[in-house]
């Protein structure tokens, strides 16, 4: 019976590469002790989610659908679909983590103290990993998510055949040979760094910079860029934030101000800025990459995945469509992105002056964008205070708790003077209610929010995901050790977790596209250092099997995004061409000098057409009126404000029908018919003056 159990043993982990099974590794039994606490983490928080879910369901009192009704106009309405249950299990669930990543890791390191040489425990290994690298590749094909990606893949069998042909190469690959340092090839480096280079500027010049003769009237442009655009605007005008206008995806308009003001303000400058940071996030993460992944071809296969799914790239390869939805990226990208650099050298270094680099960025990541913001904030923190738990030889408990309370000192200090700044910039007080107006409107009522999916998804392999990373950092802790690339897999985890909400919000395919980038950095992370340890046999090859999942993705993304690469350079060049010549005139470009020679400097106006905020920006115009973009408006009070704005503004106002973004149309046409036309540009926009302030003046 021995002998059989010890050929078991050998066949299992391989003896002929001289793996010793009786006694396992430091590294297999923390990869044991790791799976074990994997396992029961997902069956604990499952049961909690069915107990709160169940708990919340019997009672939470049902959404008073009537009362969101009479808050939103009526062409919201079809979108209010209120969720209180899965928010509430959500945000319970993520706040009971912390504990029960504790418990599982304590409780699977007491299993391993006593059954460390167990062969079942060693099956269980094996049948866990196989389990889950088979419902990686499960969930994310039944769930459309690699199809919608990976087109040309899918249609071409060939090409799909070749590229699993290459992982199972390139995973022996990776699995047997040592990688080469960055010295010793210093040719293949460069070969990296230029191609990653040179692919982060296409996406990014591409169709993500534009200029005046791009603006169309299409819900890209007119609801999308003029929700983000608006606040700038307005702000460049001399107007401030949270007490002439509110802040929907935050106040990077306040931030802005000094770059514009001495670039000038446009839609090329704007989207040009905007590109910068995206940029810089992007070179981030590349850093980091390079710093943490140890083989430069997964380096390299990430970073093309990165510019794949980064930006709507593959959504411009897939339907055409430019939608660079600034939205995201960079305003919700930028800060978490550039945070991922700081947090390797707080994890690396841990210096006082990398805390406080981080507190003041972690403030302005808030100002910038409050949800993002606190993704940041809170990732900072969580490391800080594990700290406090989990000291280390060189930061006691005190040592580290002084750090804590000096980050958040640093931290309160400059969102205080900011606001300060503000108030005195503005000569007002500030209405903090503004700050979460938005988040108030859109997660807490409903409005554009869909229920996350219950059937077997590729958002499930994401927590799993992350979830992996918080056990494999804390059972390191508890052991007293701290590995950089632990670490580092432990914030981004903390980060994933956090920008998931966005996610959950507005549960659509394409956003948790947009949601999950920390995911992918982690499973290559994770990738290269399972290919480390079975390269240096100190565990058993069969944990490469999670490694195949991983590297399919990859390669099938970037195999995409090197077929389209040609798309992308012909639709950069036609862009910048028509971009540099302005020479074609349209009917935007024809408003914009309708509005100039209309007004003389310095003039206010009310501008409501499509593409409101273009106008003011390209015409140099200020609006006077208070409060939000038109195609913000979706609250019935914040019409009601517009309407007596309109009935009391002496200024010229320029209308052009929407029939593209929220259309207030129905709405002001009461309101509008008080104004005399004065005259009408050949594109149909009307300039107006206010005939009942005009009799005023008059008398």
């Amino acid at each position: 019976m021995k002998d059989l159990k010890r050929k078991c043993l050998q066949a299992f982990c391989g003896e002929k590469n001289n793996i010793q099974c009786a006694v396992p590794s430091d590294a297999y039994q923390f990869s044991i002790s790791l799976m074990i606490a994997f396992s029961f983490a997902l069956l604990a928080i499952t049961s909690l989610v069915v107990i709160l879910y169940i708990g919340y369901y019997l009672y939470t009192p049902q959404p008073d659908i009537q009362l969101a009704y009479s808050k939103f106009l009526d062409f919201c309405k079809p979108n209010i679909s209120p969720k209180p249950v899965e928010n509430l299990v959500f945000l319970t669930t993520v706040l009971f983590i912390p504990l029960l990543v504790y418990l599982q890791a304590k409780g699977a390191l007491r299993v391993m103290r006593h059954y460390s040489d167990n062969y079942f425990l060693q099956q269980y290994t094996k049948g866990m990993v196989y389990l889950f690298s088979f419902l990686m590749v499960v969930f994310s094909y039944s769930s459309g998510y690699m199809t919608n990606l990976t087109l040309v893949a899918f249609q071409q069998k060939t090409v799909l055949a070749l590229i699993l042909a290459l992982t199972l190469f390139l995973c022996y690959r990776l699995s047997t040979c040592k990688p080469l340092s960055t010295r010793s090839n210093k040719k293949g480096s460069f070969v990296v760094i230029l191609v990653v280079t040179l692919s982060i500027i296409l996406v990014s010049m591409s169709f993500r910079v534009s200029s005046l003769y791009l603006v169309g009237d299409t819900p890209a442009w007119v609801v999308n860029f003029g929700a983000v655009f608006y606040s700038v605007t307005q702000v460049f005008a001399g107007k401030s934030i949270l007490v002439d206008l509110p802040a929907q995806y935050g106040m990077y308009g306040e931030l802005l101000k000094p770059v514009f003001k001495l670039i000038g303000l446009s839609v090329f400058t704007f989207t040009g800025v905007m590109e910068l940071l995206q940029m810089t996030a992007l070179f981030s993460i590349f850093m980091v990459l390079w710093r943490v992944i140890r083989s430069k071809l997964l380096v390299l296969i990430c970073m093309l995945t990165f510019c794949f799914i980064t930006g709507f790239t593959w959504l411009l390869i897939q339907t055409g469509t430019p939608e660079p939805y600034y939205q995201y990226y960079p305003i919700r990208f930028f800060f978490p992105a550039s945070s991922v650099l700081l947090f390797y050298f707080l994890v690396k270094f841990k210096r006082l002056r990398t805390i406080s680099l981080l507190s003041v960025v972690s403030a302005i990541a808030i100002i910038w964008n409050v949800e993002s913001g606190i993704a940041v904030f809170g990732t900072f923190m969580a490391y800080l205070v594990s700290l406090v738990v989990f000291p280390t030889r060189t930061i006691n408990r005190k040592k580290a708790a002084l750090y804590v309370l000096y980050a958040g000192s640093i931290f309160f200090i400059c969102v205080l003077l900011f606001l300060l700044y503000l108030s005195l910039k503005s000569g007002h007080a500030l209405d903090l209610s503004l700050i979460l107006k938005y988040q108030h409107t859109f997660y807490l009522s409903g409005f554009a929010m869909l229920p996350i999916p219950r059937k077997p998804d590729v958002w499930h392999i994401v927590i799993a995901c992350y979830l992996l990373g918080l056990l494999g950092a804390a059972l390191n802790w508890i052991k007293g050790k701290r590995p950089l690339r632990w670490e580092m897999i432990f914030c981004l985890s903390m980060l994933g977790i956090a920008l998931f909400l966005y996610y959950q919000g507005r549960s659509h395919p394409n956003v948790l596209v947009i949601a999950t980038w920390p995911a992918i950095v982690i499973l290559f992370v994770m990738s290269d250092l399972l290919f480390d340890l079975v390269r240096r046999r100190k565990i058993p090859p069969f944990f490469t099997v999670m490694c195949l999942p991983v590297l399919s993705f990859g390669l099938l993304v970037t195999t995409e995004f090197i077929v389209s690469t040609p798309m992308l350079f012909n639709t950069m060049v036609k862009r910048w061409e028509i971009m540099l010549t302005a020479s074609k005139e349209t009917a935007i470009t024809r408003n914009v000098a309708f509005i100039k020679g209309s007004l003389h400097g310095g003039e206010e106006a009310v501008i409501l057409a499509p593409n409101q905020a273009v106008y003011y920006a390209e015409a140099h115009v200020a609006s006077p009126i208070y409060g939000p973009g038109a195609v913000e408006i979706l609250l019935r009070a914040d019409l009601e404000h517009l309407k007596q704005e309109l009935l009391s503004s002496r200024e010229k106002l320029f209308f052009k029908r929407d029939t593209v973004g929220n259309t207030l149309d129905p709405y002001l046409k009461k309101t509008i018919s008080t104004y005399r036309v004065l005259s009408t540009s050949k594109d149909d926009m009307t300039l107006l003056i206010n005939g009942k302030q005009e009799k005023k003046k008059g008398t």
